[in-house]
């Protein structure tokens, strides 16, 4: 049966009545299939979003977490672009610096492939624990004894583990229970308020006030804005130092360390009410996004051209099942290796390597993420690409 919740997941106050409706989406994004029968039958979910105008928190109140899969096979790795390697070096950079953790110890709760964690203990000189049941990676790499990768859950049975910089990135935006992770992860720290927690998460301000209709996705079943953060964190036992907007505003990193004082956050703000405003004019939003590229599909589909979407992660998961385009969408590229050769949920559409683009040009090649568009601009030329090249809305 499908969960949902009576009550905001970070302050606790009653829960409004959904502000936009989706039935029938896929449940994954980093979770693409081997076979097309396979993500044709692929698992679906029902996004509710509701607001809650205490704290500015937005979620999905019909989120099951018992629908999701997480295994060595899930994989969301930015790691092989360009541009994001570079943001992760110059954050990985940062941290080390003003937390001077040479010779300290980094636990990632989250690693993935361990990309991040390696990078920081690389550059700061420190070890480094991590924790993901869906990681395929070694321990150590790069010639150094530095990292730990364990494949289950981080739970307070690891409380011994040794912390001066806890760091949890892109995970806490998918967890159904926030409060209760938080409470757990303050447990485990106990009375070393010397260490620090880096959290990550997407800005779901950045979402409703740009408008980015195809960020409305099942595994994401938060969307935390600066004021909801805050409270969550100050509330489950954090002193939070700073939250400040990072890879070109796309996501928010929250610092805080650990206080003995459990105290109430803050009440909404102007920021709150802000975003109150955007929440009311969301789905005719989406209504009218998705109808204008009906419209440009179809007239693609009646010229006899073709379009191939670049980037086949969320947002492309999203256009797709909301759009169900045919022949005129044969495929996508992803320069994710790891991503290649499968298919994408509900809609089937296979992901192959750019160089594809080559073989088999298409009319228009569309960025499905703004936030590598240059990058991507720059790769298409290099392939040879001659037709338009341009950015999903």
């Amino acid at each position: 049966m499908t969960k949902t919740i009576g009550e905001c997941r970070v302050c606790g106050a009653a829960a409004a009545d959904p502000f936009f409706r989706l039935a029938g989406v896929p449940v994954q994004d980093g979770l693409l299939w081997p076979s097309r029968l396979e993500a044709l039958a692929a698992p679906t979910g029902d996004l509710e979003l509701v607001f809650c105008p205490a704290c500015g928190y937005i979620g999905n109140r019909a989120f099951d977490p018992s629908k999701l899969r997480y295994d060595p096979t899930y994989d969301i790795s930015l790691h092989h672009s360009p541009a994001y390697r570079q943001f992760i070096g110059e954050l990985a950079e940062r941290l080390a610096r003003e937390h001077h953790l040479a010779g300290k110890s980094v636990l990632e709760i989250g690693c993935g492939k361990g990309d991040f964690l390696r990078a920081l203990c690389e550059r700061a000189g420190c070890r480094g624990i991590g924790f993901d049941p869906t990681s395929i990676a070694p321990d150590g790499g790069a010639g150094t004894d530095r990292v730990r990768i364990v494949r289950e859950l981080y739970s307070e049975r690891f409380a011994h583990e040794p912390a001066d910089l806890v760091c949890c990135r892109h995970l806490l935006d998918a967890i159904g229970d926030v409060r209760g992770f938080l409470r757990t992860l303050r447990r485990t720290l106990g009375t070393r308020t010397e260490s620090t927690v880096y959290f990550e998460v997407p800005d779901g301000s950045v979402v409703f006030r740009r408008k980015v209709v195809w960020n409305a996705i099942y595994e994401h079943c938060s969307y935390f804005t600066a004021p909801s953060l805050d409270r969550l964190f100050t509330e489950s036992g954090f002193d939070v130092r700073s939250i400040t907007a990072c890879f070109q505003d796309e996501y928010l990193g929250l610092e805080a360390s650990p206080s003995l004082d459990f105290r109430s956050g803050e009440g909404p703000g102007e920021m709150v009410a802000r975003l109150a405003g955007d929440v009311e004019t969301f789905a005719e939003l989406y209504r009218e996004t998705t109808a204008r590229w009906a419209d440009w599909l179809q007239d693609l589909r009646r010229a006899g051209r073709r379009a191939v979407l670049w980037g086949a992660g969320a947002r492309a998961v999203a256009f797709l099942s909301a759009l169900q385009p045919g022949e005129e969408v044969p495929y996508l590229v992803d320069i994710n290796p790891h991503r290649q050769g499968l298919f994408l949920p509900r809609t089937g559409q296979p992901v192959l390597a750019p160089e594809s683009l080559s073989r088999d040009p298409p009319d228009i090649v569309l960025i499905t993420n703004p936030a590598f568009a240059e990058e991507i601009r720059a790769q298409a030329s290099g392939l040879g690409v001659r037709g338009d090249v341009l950015v999903l809305d």
